[in-house]
């Protein structure tokens, strides 16, 4: 009977490391289509630097936030198709 019970525990814990492993497969997959599959119009660009830029400027943020590399893989990550625009954009200068 125990070695029932311990052949039990193992088919189990190999179970529970499947579904674990499936888990991350699925959501690795799942990223990989939402990085395919997103699209950005040139209106929502627009839109977006729109919102980012009064985002910087009420928060009194420096321009060169646009620079920062944690920055940009929060915003490749929240949304791949957007780019930051560039920090002479945000300030209005166009150098």
């Amino acid at each position: 009977m125990h070695m029932h019970a311990c052949m039990l525990a193992s088919v189990c814990v190999c179970v529970c490391m499947c579904v674990r492993l499936c888990e991350c497969v699925l959501s690795s997959v799942q990223l990989a289509l939402w990085l395919q599959m997103d699209a950005i119009t040139a209106k929502e660009k627009e839109d977006l630097d729109i919102l980012f830029v009064e985002a910087v400027i009420d928060a009194n943020l420096a321009f060169s936030i646009t620079d920062n590399p944690a920055v940009k893989a929060f915003f490749a990550r929240l949304r791949p198709a957007y780019n930051l625009p560039s920090r002479w954009d945000v300030s209005g200068n166009t150098a």
